[in-house]
């Protein structure tokens, strides 16, 4: 029996072309598509379901999380705060059962001091995820991106280090998208693994959080691509080295429905429970913003060659 089967080769008609292409119309491509058409280019996003914002709304993760310093400052801004504001946007009143919870009141009002800010609760949000799926949408259409849902890319045509063409697949069949530049937000580097660029995969889920090294007793951040390393001895009982991975703690009260804290109370003979606002910690340390005091390490998974049989 053999293991390959040759496909003929045939022409692909180009079926659209674009100064600027992304790849994938999760949260990252839609802020990627709304920036090159707001910069003036024909911009063309690429999504291989049928609804924008990839996990925050087909993966129902209806949560930002806090987006300030604990001090009552601001630290996200453009884009990415503008589509926190539009998570939200239909939402006027919390409802608590179901996980919606527009911005805090403190955080509205122009006339707050980042003290009443900092001593109210932190700027989060909660959204319905099908409302955001519509806005995301109306947004991107209103300024001239064009979208093609349930599409697929398949391969990355070079010229040279520069991608003029992807091949994509649809109810339509196979054609090519022409394109100025790539924008690859797929979540996992796809364009740049079809266009033959080095990748890595991990062979696990992870949990999200900041990677750091302890050094002298301080924190120090480490780059990615330095995360992102090859460890051996899997199953041969070694304990692997390298930075670690620091995750929140599980907080009593936390989520929203019948079991939630704020809105149910404890069954007979539980403790009571306890609500307590999402996200980190306020951070004490003036030199050292960035990390939560608190977090305990958690172990890194193992890397593999994207494309490879698991390193083991």
């Amino acid at each position: 029996m053999n293991n390959t089967v040759r496909e003929p080769a045939r022409d692909l008609p180009v079926s659209a072309s674009a100064d600027v292409v992304v790849a994938g119309g999760g949260i990252a491509g839609v802020a990627a598509a709304l920036a090159a058409a707001r910069a003036g280019a024909s911009t063309l996003l690429l999504e291989n379901t049928c609804t924008l914002g990839g996990l925050a709304t087909a993966g129902n993760v209806t949560i930002y999380l806090p987006i300030d310093d604990g001090r009552g400052r601001v630290v996200l801004g453009g884009v990415a705060r503008e589509l926190f504001d539009l998570s939200v946007a239909d939402i006027r009143h919390p409802a608590p059962v179901a996980g919606f919870r527009p911005p805090p009141p403190v955080w509205l009002d122009p006339a707050s001091t980042p003290e009443a800010r900092a001593a109210g609760p932190r700027l989060e949000t909660g959204f319905n995820p099908d409302g955001y799926v519509l806005a995301l949408e109306e947004l991107l259409l209103r300024e001239g991106v064009r979208i093609l849902y349930d599409t697929r890319v398949c391969a990355a045509l070079r010229d040279g280090d520069r991608v003029t063409h992807l091949a994509v697949e649809n109810k339509s069949g196979r054609t090519a998208v022409a394109c100025g530049a790539v924008v690859d937000a797929t979540g996992d580097a796809d364009v740049c693994f079809l266009a033959g660029e080095p990748t890595v995969s991990i062979d696990a889920n992870v949990a999200g959080g900041w990677f750091y090294t302890v050094q002298d007793g301080r924190r120090q951040a480490v780059a990615p691509h330095l995360v992102a390393r090859v460890r051996q001895g899997r199953g041969q009982g070694q304990r692997r080295r390298g930075p670690v991975l620091p995750r929140r703690r599980r907080r009593a009260g936390h989520g929203a429905g019948p079991r939630d804290a704020r809105s149910d109370p404890p069954r007979s003979g539980e403790p009571p429970r306890r609500a307590s606002r999402r996200g980190l910690p306020a951070v004490q340390d003036p030199d050292d913003p960035v990390f939560p005091d608190d977090a305990p390490p958690r172990r890194l998974v193992r890397v593999a060659r994207r494309g490879h049989a698991p390193l083991v």
